[in-house]
């Protein structure tokens, strides 16, 4: 037997003893908790999903910035753009129709001596990697997954019994409910992480800034977004999906500039460069606005750094009709 199905003979069972007990029966997807690995400072979170009687899993996010974005997205609902959870490094245990499985999923049933009629839904393992589709996890994910999994059984067997104080949100990271191994022992224990995730940005250099500033400056306010494109990119390894990199007029509506950018060597890199992208648009179109109105709340960060010594001010700004309606545009074009 292969080191995966080593590690997958003693996934499924835990996978299944999860999917029989349904904790998304008393749980939701607000409760997270953390679970620190021995010999790993980045904590995985757990989030059970399916209390919305629609989709039953189990969400494991890497690391504490992860976890404050999710609690940021489940927060502030009415803020979140449909991309945002696909810039969120996660685990995913789902539990799907075997009608719908793929057929490596399938054979990984088969090779693990199960019956495919035994169950009408089994487990499906993924791994988000921002910027690209779902797939099987890398080997160390997935050996990651036995103690992550073995914790979360832990935990939702007591949720009932007992009262915890989940993961939230604090001015500096997160606080609340962690599972760490001491001595090989599992225990709870209640504390705060910080998080030290810093947006990686390049900053425009003097001569561009300058550049910009000798424009003659102009009453009009733009319209920017770093956004996915939905129909990834199949014929590279691994695959991957687009961003359209899209600044519009804000009053007409007009097209400034376009760039399709690619998620290499990873979404932090592609939206560190973004700024000095931009500006460089702006200067070769010879275009000093009064304004730059931004959505992303991941670029805004970004930006500031780039446009540094510029005159130009940003705003954030979810609300932006000119761009929204150029990207649709742009996306039934490309799809």
């Amino acid at each position: 037997m292969n080191k995966e199905l080593q590690i997958l003979n003693k996934l499924y069972p835990l996978a299944l003893e999860l999917q029989d007990l349904a904790p998304w029966q008393w749980m939701f997807e607000t409760e997270l908790f953390g679970v620190q690995l021995p010999d790993s400072d980045t904590p995985y979170f757990v989030s059970i999903m399916g209390s919305a009687g629609q989709f039953n899993a189990v969400s494991i996010y890497e690391g504490v910035h992860a976890a404050e974005q999710i609690l940021w997205i489940q927060g502030y609902q009415e803020e979140v753009m449909p991309d945002d959870i696909l810039l969120i490094p996660h685990l995913m245990v789902s539990f799907d129709n075997r009608q719908l499985l793929q057929p490596d999923e399938s054979q990984r049933i088969k090779d693990l001596d199960y019956a495919m009629n035994e169950r009408k839904q089994w487990p499906v393992f993924q791994q988000v990697i921002p910027g690209h589709p779902h797939m099987f996890p890398e080997l160390s994910r997935l050996r990651d997954l036995i103690p992550v999994l073995e914790q979360t059984l832990n935990v939702v067997r007591r949720t009932r019994d007992e009262e915890f104080a989940f993961i939230e949100r604090t001015q500096e990271g997160v606080s609340g409910l962690f599972r760490i191994s001491e001595d090989g022992q599992w225990r709870d224990q209640y504390k705060e992480m910080l998080n030290t995730f810093k947006p990686a940005s390049i900053p425009a250099s003097n001569r561009m800034a300058a550049q910009l500033n000798r424009i003659p400056k102009e009453k009009v306010v733009l319209e920017v977004d770093l956004a996915l494109m939905p129909n990834p990119v199949m014929d590279r390894d691994p695959s991957y999906f687009p961003f359209i990199l899209l600044l519009v007029e804000k009053e007409s509506g007009y097209i400034v500039h376009f760039e399709l950018l690619t998620p290499h060597p990873n979404v932090d890199e592609m939206f560190a460069g973004s700024g000095r992208k931009l500006l460089e648009a702006l200067i070769n179109q010879k275009i000093h606005p009064q304004e730059i109105q931004i959505r992303s709340k991941r670029l805004q960060p970004v930006l500031n750094k780039s446009f540094a010594g510029t005159s130009v001010h940003l705003k954030s700004q979810r609300n932006l009709p000119a761009l929204e309606e150029a990207l649709v545009s742009l996306r039934n074009f490309m799809g």
